[in-house]
């Protein structure tokens, strides 16, 4: 039995079933019921008179999403009490109930590596509070330990005369010691409210009964292990921020370097996972107008040769003090004054974000994308469409002269109807294979934009012909060949809503707004993988819900963890972690998305700057970082607990590389903190991938990239085995704020040949290796 409680306990579960139990018993209100006059706030001249609307609206379109977060706050109380606790248990004891219904063990499957997933789905039985604690106590004595959880409201009904109901999703990760076994549960529990309170004024929980309950569980030694943090504050006394992380072999020994421009850092790699650190920017970086070096050096910055003489340079930005070349030396550093870029006006680069690099017109040499992000509430100014939003910073493509010389091409390249998209990532990548490098790019309140490339650096908009659905907050993007098929696919990172799927299923938004509020749905799905079809194009697969709900997510990257041959997916989440589970995130969907204006509202400024109030709120708080292990291409199982990589931060740069030269790829997670504003601290955790190597082969290859007008940046890479064929793509932009190393990794399981090799080159060229040697 005490095992059964554990099961019971963890959530996050598809909503599908128990809404349909859910809504067969009470009815939802509809837009069309709400046929009062709606006030607008955007009619307002004075931030009072926001403040009266919002309230206003607040009393009558949104009142059961106000009552819905009323009740809610026994579970944001539970959550909080839960994450300090020494001794998780005790919250769990208190929480008071009349009764819990809960589902008998049902069917276990076995998938790879001795996971088992059980589902509990046969038959019932009813526990009163009593009960409920002897089994805790079981539980608690057998030796589990509770490590996490999360709590989410995913819908909520009320009718006069009638108990509230709501249903959470539940999550709970838990650890056994003795067994060197952990547990990740998921559900949902349907709550029936009391109407009666205790003495802080918090509703009490009648009967409560879980839905869609499963485990997931595996025994054996953690496969990733912390093996460092990185503090910008003990390698730069200046301090400095984890704004940029990128990772390559600058002195060819195998073994990659880290380089952190936003604290002015290089760290050499000696090894071993050991790291000498300094200085990046050596002379004449960025400097402020009084001529004294800034803490933070660089905003964003790539690696490539630009210059054309076989040596890697650095390009980085810096807010509004425009872009810099630094020409890179003989012995991978970077000791020569730089170059200014002055195709772009320093000022017009307020919020550099994206940085892509490769040859689109293929003359020989390195050319750039750069794109930028705007905060959602300067200036009182939301997107006026959240969902389509092109009102950013202007994005820019560079042509490069062959000298790290550069000019603007945006307008006659064909980039400029939507140059001012709010972008967070981009990638120069072949999508049509047609040998030339087409363009990617993934942008908040919008999502994903295709243009293919005419082989001459001239750019067609494909978006609505390539793709289904394009839209989500798109925050970072990762490719590979998901479903083992030899073509390259993609995965754009997003954030998944559960009030945004609460505010659908209740079906409330303001009448006259009706546009804004239907693309609720898509624009809060979450995650989207495109899958390669043979017919040109890419469609969503039919198991796109097993990646898509990962929370408010950020960088990303595709890895082969365990070297079984195909491409799992590891992401970063958490925006904004304060002192409580009270989210945000109602304001932003019943209010924010409504404000956007094409003019300034000072009005509207003054409310978001006194509404805006953090660490009174969070924003999608204390969410976990997922791992996606691939499933032989079929599907994806979350698996970021099972393997110690779940984290508990507010993640945000991801990439995965292998940087002790063992043949595991390893993962590089930056962390920031920003409830500790306007310090901001951030971090760089160095996780270490120890899965046991055994029969597992695999194969690597780095890109020679010291032949001067021949960069590796957009080749492509086959592997051909008796299983198939292997496909990767050597990009920069993708994941966020990051870069990956020229450095390629190919599990192959239990395969102890690979029969053939074949580079294409950017220029055409092909390279084939037969029977090379592997691990």
């Amino acid at each position: 039995m005490g095992y059964l409680l554990l099961l019971l306990l963890v959530g996050g579960g598809e909503i599908s079933k128990s809404t349909a139990l859910f809504s067969g018993v009470l009815s939802v209100s509809t837009v069309s019921d709400q046929a009062q006059v709606e006030p607008d706030p955007l009619a307002q001249d004075s931030v009072m008179g926001v403040f009266q609307t919002v309230e206003a609206l607040d009393s009558t379109v949104w009142k059961k999403e106000r009552l819905a977060q009323e009740y809610e706050r026994a579970f944001i109380r539970l959550w909080d009490q839960l994450r300090p606790a020494e001794d998780k248990y005790v919250p769990l004891a208190q929480f008071a109930f009349e009764s819990l219904t809960i589902p008998r063990v049902g069917q276990t499957d076995e998938r790879d590596w001795g996971i088992k997933v059980t589902r509990f789905d046969d038959g019932f039985e009813t526990l009163t509070g009593d009960q409920w604690k002897g089994l805790l106590g079981q539980f608690k004595d057998g030796g589990f330990e509770i490590v996490e959880t999360e709590w989410h409201q995913t819908a909520f009904d009320w009718m006069p005369g009638s108990s509230a109901r709501s249903i959470f999703s539940f999550k709970i990760h838990a650890h056994h010691p003795e067994s060197a076994t952990r547990y990740a549960l998921t559900g949902d529990l349907i709550v029936i409210w009391s109407d009666q309170k205790d003495g802080d004024g918090v509703y009490l929980a009648a009967q409560l009964e879980t839905q869609n309950v499963k485990v997931r569980q595996r025994t054996g030694p953690r496969a990733f292990e912390l093996a460092g943090i990185i503090d910008p504050l003990k390698i730069n006394r200046r301090g400095g921020r984890i704004s940029g992380v990128l990772v390559y072999d600058l002195d060819h020994d195998g073994l990659p370097e880290i380089l952190l421009p936003g604290c002015n850092r290089l760290l050499w790699n000696e090894g071993g996972f050991n790291f000498r650190a300094e200085k990046l920017f050596h002379q004449g970086g960025f400097k402020s107008p009084q001529q004294k070096r800034l803490p933070a050096a660089a905003q964003t910055a790539l690696l490539a040769d630009f210059t054309g003489d076989g040596r890697v340079d650095l390009l980085a930005t810096e807010k509004h003090r425009g872009v810099r070349l630094f020409p890179g030396g003989p012995d991978g550093r970077f000791t020569q004054v730089p170059q200014p870029v002055e195709a772009i006006v320093p000022t017009e680069l307020a919020e550099p974000m994206a940085m892509t690099a490769g040859d689109i017109d293929n003359d020989g040499d390195i050319d750039v994308w750069i794109g930028q992000w705007k905060d959602p509430y300067v200036g009182g100014k939301p997107p006026t469409r959240y969902y389509d939003a092109n009102d950013s910073y202007p994005s820019y493509l560079l042509i490069n002269d062959g000298h790290g010389r550069f000019r603007d091409r945006t307008e006659a390249a064909g980039l400029s109807a939507k140059r001012h998209r709010r972008t967070f990532s981009a990638s120069f990548v072949d999508l049509d294979e047609d040998n030339d490098l087409d363009l990617l790019v993934v942008s908040d309140f919008a999502g994903v934009d295709l243009y293919l490339n005419d082989g001459k650096g001239n750019f067609t908009d494909v978006s609505e012909q390539m793709i289904d659905v394009r839209y989500n907050f798109g925050m970072s993007h990762t490719l590979g060949d998901y479903n083992r098929d030899g073509a390259l696919d993609f995965y754009v990172i997003g954030m998944s809503s559960t009030t945004a799927r609460r505010l659908d299923y209740m079906k409330l938004g303001p009448a006259r707004r009706s546009v804004l509020t239907s693309m609720r749905g898509k624009m809060g799905y979450g995650n989207r993988m495109y899958l390669a079809k043979d017919e040109g194009g890419f469609v969503q697969p039919a198991f796109n819900d097993s990646v898509a709900r990962s929370g408010w997510s950020w960088g990303s990257t595709t890895l082969d963890f365990d070297c079984d041959g195909d491409r799992d997916i590891y992401v970063a989440n958490g925006f904004w972690s304060g002192n409580t589970a009270k989210d945000y995130c109602t304001r932003f969907w019943c209010h924010d998305i409504y404000m956007g204006s094409d003019a300034p509202r000072p009005a509207v400024k003054s409310y978001f700057e006194q509404t805006r109030i953090f660490p009174e709120y969070s924003w999608n708080p204390f969410e976990k970082n997922h791992l996606f292990m691939n499933e032989a291409g079929r599907d994806f199982l979350e698996v970021g607990f099972l393997m110690n990589v779940a984290l508990g931060f507010d993640a945000r740069q991801v990439i995965g590389a292998d940087l002790d030269a063992d043949g595991r790829v390893d993962l590089l997670v930056g962390q920031v903190v920003l409830n500790q504003m306007p310090q901001i601290p951030s971090y760089l955790h160095l996780l270490r991938n120890h899965w046991p190597r055994d029969s597992m082969h695999w194969i690597g290859f780095h890109l020679d990239d010291r032949t001067p007008r021949n960069s590796p940046l957009g080749a492509r890479i086959e592997v051909y085995t008796k299983e198939g064929v292997q496909v990767d793509y050597v990009v920069t932009g993708d994941s966020l704020q990051s870069q990956h190393p020229m450095t390629k990794h190919f599990g192959l399981g239990s395969l102890a040949q690979v029969d053939a090799v074949v580079v294409v080159w950017p220029n055409g060229k092909r390279t084939e290796v037969t029977q090379p040697a592997i691990d």
